[in-house]
This record gives C-alpha cells, structure tokens and sequence, in this order.
C-alpha cells in the first residue's frame, strides 16, 4: 500500500496521530473489539453448561423413569388420578399408584355383591349360587392367570350349562382370538404380568329375568393389568398399566328348562379397552402400550367413562 495513502488515512483520522493511542494499539490490539472475544467465550461456557444441564436432566429422568425397586415409594398410595397421566413416575413395586386404579383391590376382593335375597321363583340360596357362580366367571375368564398367560379355558367352561359350554368353547378354540376377547381376557405371546393385581372395581346385581324360570346378574367392572416392561424406557404407567371395561349379563336357568341349557348361560354384554397395545388388541390379546408405540392417533373422548361404572361402557375404545 502506498505511504500517501497511509499518510492521508491518517490525516482522516486525527486519533490515529495521537502517539498515546498508537502505543496502546500495539500493545493491545484487541481492544478495538472489546465484545467479541468475551461474547465468543461466554458462548462456548454457556454450551458447555447447556450440554452438563441437559445431560445431568436426562441422566435424571432416566434415574426417575427407570422401572426398577430403587425408584420404590415411600408407602402404599393414597389418592388416585382421575384419568391417566401422560407423564408420572412408574414404581414397579406399586405399578397401579399414579392410575385411576390407585386404591382399588386386588382380585374379586374388588367386585362386590349383593346380600342374597329371594328374586322371583328363585330363594336366596339360589341367588347366592348365581352370585358365586358369576364372579367366579369374571375370576376365571379375566383375573386367573391360568387363562390370561397359558390360555386355559377349562375353569371358565365348567361354570357354564352344558349348551353354553359347547358354544362358547367353539368360540374359544377358533385360531383367530379376536372374538375371544368378548368372552375373555388373553395376554399376547411374549408378554409377562406384574405380580400385582389385576386391579378390579366392579359390582354386582340381580334382577328377574325375562322369562318364567330366569334370574340374572348384571355384572359391571373395570379391570387393571399391570405389565411386566423388561428394562423398557417409560415415562408413565400408562405404558404398562391396561385396562377393560365392561357391562355383562348372565342368565341362571332352573329345572324346569331342557337338562342341557339349566345352570348358567351368557346374556350379552358390551365390552372396551384403553392404554393397550392396538395391533395386539384387534388380534384379541392384551399387550402394554409401551410395545407398540404410537405417534398421535385418534382422541378418546371420554376416558372417564372408562373407570367410572355409573356411567356406560364407551362407544369408543382407545384402538378405534
């Protein structure tokens, strides 16, 4: 470059004359950006601090997520939500706490009945066997792990009259379990239940049949199972915990029927799932949702009625 040029910057630049800031511009070069070096270095602080954060925040949810005994709580739990949250924590030990299946019991302890008492033509007596008899099918069909993982269904056959036992086996023993599951509950292959519950809340009533020489018991429960996740990632129980509802009349038949259609037969009934693995489910199989994830889908309305047994079944289920 040219002196004259440097010499005419100069004179355009008066400071540049000043011998006092020639001198600090060559031992300080840098002070003519006095932002630059420090916004660069906050920045690549702050990165490394951003990186710690989200790692230590990831390493946390991992350790609050992680289904095993170490992220057991303190005790039983004492409320329960009123639908399913989308984030909660999972304690394998209580895999029903943080679900509307909080507090309620185990088993058939869940399902209440009635004091027997006389109904039409049928004695208390009577009415107690009816009893016995359906919540001895909810047992065997829904609760018994007999039939939920080895898909037994000779104890749920047993309890029927004889024409009922032979139509509903010819639906059981069919290759395809999608109509099975109007009668029974079936785990799919591969998948292990929790050694708690299932969780039940149901009750039941009587009333006079139809005809001369019936009474029935109407049924209606909702059932929570839980899931074994095998080391699965989860970030709420509704990756484990399933449940089905339903509204089921039975029909107990006296003596003065056919000997093949006395004792207890099916009236009908209508029956939804929620929080289930869908493609398992439309086979006729529970599965956890956690093992087929799923990426929006259609909303469920109205997810209350799925707990709440005064209100009826849904319309809907959660595979829909």
């Amino acid at each position: 470059m040219d002196d004259r040029d440097t010499d005419k910057g100069t004179q355009q630049l008066p400071q540049l004359r000043d011998p006092d800031w020639q001198q600090h511009v060559v031992q300080e070069p840098w002070t003519g950006m006095p932002r630059a070096r420090p916004r660069g270095r906050r920045r690549l602080i702050w990165s490394a601090v951003g990186l710690a954060v989200l790692l230590a925040a990831g390493f946390g949810v991992y350790q609050w997520s992680r289904p095993d005994s170490a992220n057991s709580a303190s005790g039983p739990p004492t409320s329960a939500p009123s639908l399913m949250p989308e984030i909660a924590k999972v304690d394998l030990t209580q895999p029903f706490a943080n679900t509307p299946a909080a507090l309620w019991a185990d088993g058939l302890a869940g399902l209440s009945s009635p004091e027997p008492a006389a109904v039409g033509d049928f004695s208390a007596a009577q009415v107690a066997d009816a009893l016995k008899k359906v919540q001895q099918v909810v047992a065997t069909g829904q609760l018994d792990r007999k039939m939920l993982l080895a898909h037994d269904p000779a104890d749920y056959l047993a309890l029927f009259s004889a024409n009922e036992r032979a139509r509903v086996k010819e639906v059981l023993d069919k290759p395809d379990k999608a109509e099975s599951a109007s009668y029974v509950a079936l785990v799919a292959d591969g998948f292990e239940l929790l050694p708690t519950g299932p969780k039940v809340n149901g009750k039941l009533t009587t009333r006079k049949g139809d005809q001369e020489g019936e009474l029935v018991v109407h049924v209606s429960y909702v059932i929570a199972y839980a899931f074994d996740p095998k080391g699965a990632f989860l970030t709420s129980p509704s990756e484990i915990v399933s449940f089905i509802r339903a509204e089921e009349d039975y029909v107990l038949r006296s003596d003065i029927y056919d000997e093949g259609d006395v004792g207890l037969a099916g009236y009908g009934g209508d029956r939804s799932v929620y929080s289930i693995a869908c493609g398992a489910a439309n086979k006729g199989f529970l599965a956890p949702s956690y093992s087929e994830p799923r990426l929006g889908g259609p909303e469920f309305k109205n997810e209350g009625a799925v707990y709440d047994l005064n209100q009826p079944v849904p319309s809907e289920d959660s595979c829909q």
